[in-house]
């Protein structure tokens, strides 16, 4: 049985850990040339936020995003990140995956690092 990192088990042992995800948001943009729709990545709580707002056209598009996970070695200050992208295309966005993919690369770019805790 193969073992996964998590954030909890970073957690528990010391490291500091913070993730974040952005979606994409359909933003009607409106000026004096007239008017666009616009695809813009944001902040989670900003993109639903802006889509509960009643004057302003904007919807949070199920597909495509990306998540950002950053760990700092509070021992050594060494630190860790990667981005995961969701595709426009063909991925709905998914929180727990995009964290999943990035502890995954995270682990096999610095497998040095973290071997002790993941082992086959």
């Amino acid at each position: 049985m193969k073992k996964t990192l998590t954030i909890e088990k970073l957690r528990k042992n010391g490291y500091k850990t913070r993730v974040s995800h952005y979606r994409i948001v359909n933003r009607l943009i409106i000026n004096n040339k007239g008017y666009k729709i616009e695809d813009q990545l944001l902040p989670v709580k900003l993109a639903k936020a802006l889509c509960c707002e009643s004057s302003i056209f904007n919807r949070l598009s199920a597909k495509g995003g990306t998540t950002l996970v950053e760990i700092t070695d509070t021992k050594t200050g060494k630190e860790y990140d990667h981005l995961s992208f969701c595709h426009t295309d063909n991925d709905n966005f998914c929180y727990k995956d995009g964290v999943a993919e990035c502890l995954d690369n995270i682990v096999k770019n610095n497998s040095e690092d973290f071997s002790h805790f993941v082992a086959e």
